[in-house]
């Protein structure tokens, strides 16, 4: 477990379960699995969202969003 983790009560967290620093948990964590984020995913879920948000971000920058 990651330093300045946040774990909502009564959860279950498995066996060998890695979670990231700075995320926050409001779901059980299966047995082996890595999940970080805020709120808490599996992590390649969370690296996709990241990367999306960072495209976003470029796109608006750059004067290229739809909105």
């Amino acid at each position: 477990m990651g330093g300045g983790v946040g774990l909502a009560d009564h959860l279950t967290i498995g066996t060998g379960a890695k979670l990231a620093a700075r995320s926050g948990f409001m779901s059980n964590v299966p047995a082996g699995e890595i999940w970080g984020g805020y709120p808490a995913q599996p992590m390649a879920e969370a690296m996709r969202e990241i990367a999306m948000l960072r495209t976003m971000a470029r796109a608006r920058k750059q004067g290229k969003d739809n909105g």
